[in-house]
């Protein structure tokens, strides 16, 4: 089976190719090979009875300096109103 111009890296034509009892999509042009992605299982949703996990709100707790994980930023949105508040 060939698809044409499906291939995400050139554009060019796919063909399925069966090997071995495994198949996958190979482009004709360029040599990309793509296998298929395997069924994920999906949990069960949530009953109505099961508690629910409450998500905290406000300010993350703070990061050491320089970590680059937003908390000890000196650009941050807090210590920029502090800086405006007291001069």
């Amino acid at each position: 089976m060939i698809l044409g111009k499906n291939c995400p890296r050139c554009r060019g034509d796919l063909s399925r190719v069966y090997d071995l009892g495994d198949s996958y999509l190979s482009c004709l042009q360029c040599g990309y090979v793509g296998y298929d992605a395997p069924a994920i299982a999906v949990a069960p949703a949530p009953s109505a009875s099961a508690p629910r996990r409450r998500r905290r709100r406000g300010r993350a707790a703070a990061a050491s300096v320089g970590s680059g994980h937003g908390g000890g930023d000196i650009r941050s949105r807090a210590f920029r109103a502090r800086l405006r508040r007291d001069g």
